[in-house]
């Protein structure tokens, strides 16, 4: 009974407590939208109407907010409490145009509440440059982000557009990042490609995000090729490339990239696989490609971590994948790197090398590690000292098919140590340089000594003259430097040589020269140099193999005649000969805004040999001359390059470019070269219509048709221009 009486007495009292709560509830909304919301609305209507709480006009308004604006021609502005509760809203029709955000939108009609800050806009239309879209309507959400409904995007600045991509729905969120249902893209109103799903950063046209190629003829056949973004987000982009040669057959594959906002982390990948076969190897039919390059920085531990692979299929497959221009393509190496810098004291470096693929002749190192120490000072006496150790395992791997040679692997452990310190004598300035370095390999067939252990000796003695004139400054730097090796335990030809770090020998040389430096001043820029030239020799002490104490005399002279002209020349005299040993003269010329120029001719002789460091004379103080000759090192050629680009409007180009050798001491004359149309059309669509005509097979001249969607990157850094102006 009691149990009664008391949910009796409690239903009028919850129901009495309901009531109050929702009206306090109202009272609160009412005061907090009076202290906050209202307060930052403002509405001016031309000769507006009131009634029960709607101010109304067909005069036209505006009605602004915080990061809002709304203008129309006919606005109704609703702001009252109702049964249903409180109502606070806007609805607008004809020439709408809204501000919400960073966007700014134009339609037809508009709905949009105050309260929950959520809107309508219908047969809306905006920009983010350099994109253009709308829908039929445009949901504004509270996040910021938009739905767009029957939907369209394109960089076309015209109202019936040449090209667009539609989609049933999609959402538009911060930082512009996009995405879609039921895509499909339109050029010309014609649908050319239709995916299910989409996701992409609107800031990828940057990155040409839809390309088509075809490439008629050439030994290869005709060629269609397509690249297509298939996603951007948070970083990552996923690019999807398919190609197919007519009487060879399909290749498909993605291109990957991927970019940490902290500039930390970046991944670049490739993987492509092709039902195909290359020129040289008609009956294979599976070729593929991985490739990719990997950057980690650790701040923290002092640690950066970069890794390269490469694997392909065949040797010719890395030309027939990107088998764009005169170009040809090798592989890459497939290699991991690992720094370690924990103190300015010291550093380490972890290093590792694989042969990927069995046409390569690689050096791998499985693994190496170098310990290097900061140059200190030795107390007060001013001489600094400079430390490194290197530890590896070295296994030199021969391309198959190379015929009768052996590969050959070692331990390898190596020391560095030098000692040098600048003296000042008046004007001159002399530095000497004491050092040592020994190398243990430790196999060594060839010889029962496992140790390569020379010591180093040089002194440079150098002065500088300057003489002032109206406007110009003369500075001329005349130089003398002495450098002597001992000779090593044994000589280079007892022991393995991995690279140009194992060929050790006595060397005896006195190089000697002198600079000429000529500057002027600019207003309010401080000097320019306006020209160099530099004139040296190399004098060789006691060394059998060469006949002559100076061999040749080297010239290098960079004359910087107009601020977009410049001439380069280097090159060599071969005293002996009485003839060039050697020569380049390039040329670059920016003509104006539309056009640009560089000539090029490059010259050697028989007696110029082809060396990774032309200033590393111990190859010839060790081989005889004759030797030289006759080997692979001694190329004989002259080359003319020519590359001219003139825009004859603002998205019309041409683009030439051509080489030409000849006087090739085995081989024929060859010249090769490649024309380029280049058309940019509304603004994003770039067109190139390229004719090749390539060296090494005169039956695959083509003629080829690019075909891509993208803008150029806007810089928001300004940048000098350098001399020259050219960058083709």
């Amino acid at each position: 009974m009691s149990l009664s009486l008391d949910i009796k007495y409690f239903i009028p009292l919850f129901l009495i407590l309901t009531i109050s709560s929702l009206f306090s509830t109202s009272v609160e909304e009412i005061k907090s939208l009076n202290s906050s919301v209202e307060k930052e609305i403002k509405v001016d209507l031309r000769s507006p109407a009131f009634v029960d709480g709607v101010l109304s006009t067909s005069e036209g308004g505006v009605i602004t907010g915080p990061n809002l604006r709304i203008q129309a021609r006919h606005i109704v502005y609703t702001r009252k409490v109702t049964k249903e509760g409180l109502v606070f809203q806007v609805t607008a029709k004809g020439d709408v145009a809204l501000e919400w955000g960073e966007y700014f939108f134009i339609g037809e009609s508009l709905e949009y509440n105050f309260l929950t800050q959520t809107g309508l806009i219908y047969q809306a239309r905006s920009a983010v440059e350099p994109w253009y879209f709308g829908g039929r309507a445009i949901e504004l959400c509270a996040d910021g982000s938009y739905i767009i409904y029957d939907g369209f995007v394109t960089t076309s600045e015209n109202y019936h557009t040449d090209w667009q991509v539609t989609a049933a729905k999609a959402r538009l969120r911060e930082k512009h990042l996009f995405d879609a249902k039921n895509i499909q893209f339109q050029f010309v109103h014609l649908p050319v490609l239709c995916l299910p799903s989409f996701k992409a950063n609107l800031n990828a046209i940057f990155d040409n995000p839809l390309r088509f190629n075809v490439t008629w003829r050439g030994g290869q056949n005709t060629r269609l090729e397509m690249q297509y973004e298939l996603f951007s987000w948070a970083g990552f982009k996923n690019f999807l490339r398919l190609d197919y040669r007519i009487k060879r057959g399909l290749g498909g594959g993605f291109y990957t990239l991927y970019h940490s906002e902290n500039n930390q982390e970046n991944l670049e990948m490739v993987n492509y696989i092709a039902r195909d076969s290359s020129v040289d190897q008609p009956s294979q039919r599976t070729r593929y490609r991985f490739q990719g390059a990997y950057t980690r920085l650790f701040d923290k531990e002092g640690v950066s971590l970069h890794t390269t692979w490469d694997k392909l299929s065949d040797i010719d497959m890395a030309t027939d994948y990107m088998d764009k221009n005169l170009d040809m393509e090798t592989a890459g190496k497939t290699q991991l790197q690992v720094k370690f810098q924990q103190s300015d004291s010291w550093k380490a470096n972890f290093f590792a090398r694989i042969r990927a693929n069995t046409f390569q002749t690689i050096k791998q190192e499985l693994p190496s590690l170098e310990i290097s120490i900061r140059p200190f000072s030795l107390g007060s006496t001013g001489i600094i000292s400079e430390n490194f150790w290197r530890l590896s395992y070295l296994d030199f791997q021969y391309a198959k098919h190379s015929h009768h040679v052996y590969n050959f692997n070692s331990t390898r452990a190596q020391f560095y140590h030098r000692l040098y310190r600048s003296y000042r004598t008046g004007p001159f300035t002399t530095t000497p340089e004491v050092g040592t370095s020994a190398i243990y390999y430790g196999s060594n067939p060839h010889a029962h000594n496992h140790w390569v252990a020379l010591g180093m000796f040089s002194v440079e003695t150098n002065t500088q003259l300057r003489r002032h004139y109206s406007g110009f400054k003369h500075v001329i730097k005349p130089y003398v430097k002495y450098k002597y090796y001992t000779r090593p335990g044994i000589k280079p030809n007892e022991h393995y040589i991995f690279d140009i770090h194992d060929g050790w020998y006595q060397l005896n040389m006195l190089t000697w020269g002198v600079d000429h430096s000529f500057y002027y001043a600019r207003q309010g820029k401080g000097l320019d140099r306006w020209m160099q030239w530099q004139l040296f020799a190399h004098t060789f002490i006691n060394t059998p193999t060469i006949r002559r104490a100076t061999p040749k005399i080297y010239s290098r002279l960079t004359w910087n005649l107009l601020p977009t002209l410049r001439h380069t020349f280097t090159a060599g005299w071969d005293m002996q000969r009485h003839q060039w040993d050697h020569f380049n003269f390039r040329n670059e010329w920016t003509i104006n805004r539309q056009a640009a120029l560089s000539l090029e001719w490059r010259h050697r002789g028989s007696f110029a040999w082809r060396k990774a460091d032309q200033l590393n004379f111990i190859l010839d103080s060790f081989h005889s001359e004759k030797k030289l000759k006759d080997s692979q090192l001694s190329d004989r050629r002259d080359t003319l390059l020519i590359h001219l680009f003139y825009r004859w409007h603002p998205n019309w180009a041409i683009e030439f470019e051509s080489r030409h050798g000849w006087n090739r001491r085995h081989e024929p004359n060859y010249s090769e070269y490649e024309i380029d149309i280049l058309a940019t059309v509304q603004k994003a669509w770039h067109i190139k219509l390229s004719y090749q005509r390539k060296e090494y097979d005169k039956k695959d001249n083509r003629i080829a048709l690019y075909f891509n969607l993208g803008l150029s990157r806007p810089s928001h850094t300004p940048c000098p221009t350098a001399v020259p102006l050219l960058n083709l």
